[in-house]
């Protein structure tokens, strides 16, 4: 095999066409390997223009080795990169890397199963043949999955690459035929493979030794000089395409505007700035093309005059042809074609996208991940099985996704089964079969009737329904031959993630569009930089490359974990990373005819500094003359001052006209109501912040409250209406945090005290409280296993940082019990979870109140004390803690509006509203009567709730009274921020609020 060095692509190319059709002339046909499809279309194209395309047949290795199997192979069929992952997948679920006595297998990791894999496809026969004593510790584990792999090709008669390649090179069966290999990235097993056959091979290489002897080698034949001579370059890029990576310092590239420089501040700006600078590279050309045209115009009537003929209609102009280049060329697409199609420019791709990136690989990933979990309470999320429901895959209506959805999220303790249960439950009529596929279990049948459904969805746009057909086809494809391997489904869902859909769309420039110019006629192309290197040269009039920082275009070369095991098997061949990058940059700036525009952003949505890519640097050397010195270019864009009225930067100082044009403008032309603050409700709308209430049988024609809402009201109301009316900040999915932990405790100590009611004790006394903490880890455990079958607000323990939760607040609601012993002696729970007004609402401050009393406590002369529990009570919660200095209430006023509650509907004399604490410091504050209860004997030392300035009776009153006026306030719809201290704003939703408080 000889091996040919050229300094480009270009020349590498040329030499490689003249030894082909030399070869094939003389042997009548020879073979010219290239690297991708679209090379060998535009090689082909190449070997047509220049009439040399007869006996050369242009293919890529793969098809070459494919085509050589089918003629000499033994029958055992090659297979895909899809297939091999699931198959070195099934060797690690087996543990077949742990033949060794007492040695762990090796994990299924994306970075085991893609060193397994590229192993076994370039080097599986080194890898058997290697002499295990050589070997130790994770290398023999290799080996020994490599030797699990190949048992199971042999079960599935099936030949890996490597295998075909030390088949065809043993049995000699591929001589004869000329072979000439352009610049392919080969295996050391496929250099002996086309050694063996006496392939020429001829490769790029950028080093200075081989630029100097290829600038001195005349080009190899004339016909392909002819073919690029007939493509029409600007100077400046045929200038720079010979002194890219090699710049003459002494006579460096002179800028006449056919490279520009656009670099945004950051992204928000980058898709404007974008848009912008296409916009006028397109009217650059037109300009361009239009100068010509009158210049021939010019020419032929200075022409001597001659018969005119018949006037043939005008031709159509061809659009301008832009490449834009970028790591990410759809989400490029997406950003860019609505923009530039305003402007009249259309747009299109055509790439691989990752399943997971499409709509319906995004469902069905989350349907897989969901359907493959435990069926045990909550290893799952909710929000698998709703994101699958609210898609458009579901073959569910809106309504009965969005009720699906409130069922998984509000029920934690719901297991995988019953929400598949339900998920059938909510499904169309028309599609039960799909539900019921889904429930078994038996996910390839349902996503066949997913393909089934998908072909007929005439109401979608054609390209958005072909790329979901391609989608849920590589589902199939995935889930059968997973099947045929017996491989468990979180390793299917693994292989969902990495798995490539072809992907194309085509946005239509409008002429019509917001900004558009009739004369604007063009055609952007998306594309990566290795398949922009592909194009034939000079087929395009712009080359646009985006993404040129050192985060998107890194020089490494750095040894791999799979280099090393290749090393260690014999195997190992460089890979020369940065030469391909390098080799494709250049070929890609051999492309445009007009323009090359360079883009980049400075910094990232973070506001850090983004370094441009080595890449670029190398570029703009070539227009300078002192590389060693840093003054010669600014620190803005890193431009010396030739290349510097070329560059053009934009900010993000106006970010609403630059990520909405539109708006921006009807704003400055007034057409935009004015919209009402945030915090404020419209007088028609007020009389809607208080709707009516409703009984267990009929519906009231006034609002009933509750104690702890007139409380927020109190605390701040705008908090109230964001919380209670509008249910911002509550959420959909259940949770495991203070609410839940509230109620579930507040159900142990009200069942507690029932409890012991029921055996005759009256309370928890010193001689009892052993007995009462033993009875409330009866209770609380035989509750706590109660949990997961209720709806709402369910304390489930799901992990085990959650079970240690638990466990505490048994251990708090013990320390609380012993702690309760010595509270009120005088007095004994008389009622728990008591609800007062249940079914006629009680009077209170002009409003009707309804509520849920946690504890009241009698003596035996019918007085009473309200016994509010808390996670924790702070200074907020004192009698003497007011709202205002000439006030009686309080900040905290929901246990005196129990008590007189109590008061009117039982008829008892309240003495007593205080709040308990069950957290992890038990403590006690509220409000008494000093002539009945003592603070220290009676209430563990309660301090400053002592009602000394009037009888306490006259105190609720009082309190009812100011309050009237706030619930005024609450009737009219006022629902202004007013935030009564910094802890009403604590947790409060509305965090752009302007009179909140910082804590």
């Amino acid at each position: 095999m000889g091996t040919i060095l050229h300094a480009t692509y270009t020349r590498a190319r040329d030499h490689a066409l003249e030894l082909a059709v030399s070869a094939a002339k003389a042997k009548g046909r020879c073979t010219l390997v290239v690297r991708s499809y679209d090379e060998t279309v535009a090689v082909k194209k190449l070997l047509d223009a220049a009439g040399g395309a007869l006996g050369v047949q242009v293919v890529t290795l793969k098809d070459w080795l494919q085509d050589a199997w089918e003629l000499f192979g033994d029958g055992r069929q090659r297979f895909d990169a899809v297939q091999r992952e699931l198959m070195v997948r099934r060797v690690l679920q087996d543990g077949s890397s742990a033949a060794q006595p007492g040695a762990e297998p090796l994990a299924c990791t994306p970075g085991i199963v893609e060193l397994l894999g590229t192993v076994a496809r370039d080097a599986l026969p080194a890898a058997l043949a290697a002499d295990r004593a050589d070997f130790a510790g994770a290398e023999l584990q290799v080996l020994d999955a490599l030797h699990g792999y190949q048992a199971l090709l042999e079960q599935q008669g099936l030949v890996e690459d490597s295998q075909v390649v030390a088949f065809l090179r043993q049995c000699g069966s591929v001589q004869g035929i000329p072979v000439v290999v352009l610049d392919v990235p080969t295996t050391a097993a496929q250099d002996d493979l086309l050694a063996s056959v006496g392939a020429q091979v001829l490769e790029v290489c950028l080093d200075q030794e081989v630029w100097e002897a290829d600038r001195e080698t005349p080009p190899q034949g004339q016909r392909w000089q002819q073919v690029h001579a007939a493509v029409d370059r600007d100077p400046e890029l045929q200038h720079l395409a010979r002194a890219l990576f090699r710049p003459d310092f002494q006579n460096p590239v002179q800028p006449q505007g056919a490279v520009r420089f656009a670099y945004a501040a950051g992204p928000y700006a980058h898709d404007q700035l974008a848009a912008e600078q296409l916009l006028e590279a397109v009217e650059a050309v037109e300009a361009a093309r239009a100068d010509r045209a009158t210049c021939a115009q010019e020419a032929a009537s200075a022409a001597p005059a001659e018969p005119e003929p018949a006037t043939p209609a005008a031709p159509e102009v061809a659009p301008v042809q832009v490449l834009y280049v970028a790591r990410d060329p759809r989400q490029r697409f997406l950003d860019l074609a609505d923009r530039l199609s305003d402007l009249g420019i259309s747009s299109q791709v055509r790439v691989f996208v990752p399943l997971r990136r499409t709509d319906f690989g995004r469902a069905w990933i989350t349907l897989v991940d969901f359907v493959s979990t435990e069926g045990t309470p909550g290893t799952f999320s909710p929000s698998q099985i709703s994101d699958f429901a609210l898609s458009s895959f579901s073959f569910m209506s809106l309504g009965a996704a969005q009720r699906l959805d409130e069922r998984v999220r509000g029920w934690r303790g719901q297991t995988v089964d019953e929400a598949l249960t339900d998920l059938a439950g909510f499904q169309d009529e028309d599609h039960r079969d799909f539900a019921a596929a889904v429930v078994e279990g038996d996910l390839l049948e349902a996503v066949e009737l997913q393909i089934q459904a998908l072909v007929t969805r005439v109401d979608w746009p054609d390209s958005h329904r072909l790329l979901q057909v391609d989608a849920a086809r590589a589902v199939r494809e995935v889930l059968l031959r997973a099947q045929e391997l017996g491989l468990s489904l979180d390793q299917v869902q693994e292989e969902l993630r990495r798995v490539g859909v072809p992907c194309s769309g085509f946005v239509q420039g409008s002429a019509q569009g917001e900004g558009a110019r009739a004369c604007v006629r063009a055609q952007v192309t998306f594309a990566t930089l290795r398949q922009a290197a592909c194009e034939e040269p000079g087929s395009v009039d712009v080359l646009a490359i985006d993404d040129l920082t050192a985060q998107d275009y890194p020089l490494k070369d750095d040894l791999t974990a799979i280099d090393q095991v290749m090393d260690r098997i014999g195997a190992y061949k460089p890979r020369r990373r940065i030469q391909q990058l390098r080799r494709s940059f250049q070929q890609v700036l051999g492309v445009p005819r007009s323009r090359v525009l360079l883009m980049r952003c400075l910094n990232d949505s973070d506001a850090k500094e983004l370094r441009p890519a080595a890449l670029l640097e190398e570029l703009v050397d070539c227009y300078r003359r002192d590389p060693q010195n840093p003054g010669e270019v600014d620190k803005v864009m890193g431009l010396p001052a030739p290349l510097r009225p070329f560059g053009v930067t934009l900010g993000e100082d106006q970010l609403s006209q630059i990520l909405d044009p539109q708006q921006s403008r009807a704003q400055e032309e007034g057409v935009l109501a004015t919209a009402l603050p945030t915090t404020t409700v419209s007088l028609q709308e007020r009389e809607a912040v208080l709707l009516p209430g409703r009984t267990a049988e009929e519906l009231l024609d006034y609002p009933v409250l509750s104690p702890s809402a007139i409380e927020k009201y109190l605390q701040c109301p705008h908090k109230w209406y964001v919380e209670s009316r509008l249910g911002a900040g509550t959420g959909l999915e259940a949770g495991f945090g203070p609410l839940e932990s509230g109620i579930f405790a507040h159900r142990v100590l009200g069942m507690l005290h029932e409890q012991l009611k029921r055996e005759g004790k009256s309370r928890v006394t010193r001689e009892n409280v052993v007995y009462a903490q033993q009875l409330t880890q009866q209770l609380f455990q035989s509750e706590l296993a109660q949990e997961p079958f209720r709806y709402e607000s369910a304390y489930v323990p799901l992990t085990q940082m959650e079970q240690h939760q638990a466990q505490e607040l048994l251990r708090r609601l013990q320390a609380f019990v012993e702690w309760e012993a010595d509270l009120l002696p005088d007095f004994a729970p008389q009622y728990s979870e008591f609800t007062l007004g249940e079914e006629t609402p009680i009077s209170y401050a002009g409003v009707h109140v309804r509520g849920r009393l946690d504890r009241l406590d009698l003596d035996p002369y019918g007085r009473a004390v309200v016994v509010d529990y808390k996670g924790g009570v702070g200074r907020g919660y004192s009698f003497d803690s007011k709202v205002e200095e000439e006030s009686v209430a309080p900040q905290r006023v929901q246990a005196l509006i129990y008590a007189q509650m109590v008061r009117r509907v039982l008829g008892v004399v309240p003495v007593g509203a205080v709040y308990v604490s069950y957290g992890k410091r038990l403590g006690i504050a509220g409000a008494y009567d000093p002539l009945v209860l003592d603070p220290v004997q009676d209430l563990q030392g309660i301090g400053g709730g002592a009602c000394d300035l009037l009888p306490f009776e006259d105190a609720l009153d009082q309190v009812e009274e100011e309050l009237a006026a706030v619930l005024a306030r609450m009737r009219a719809g006022d629902v202004e921020p007013r935030p009564l201290t910094k802890d009403a704003c604590a947790y409060c939703p509305a965090v752009s609020c302007p009179n909140r408080i910082q804590a």
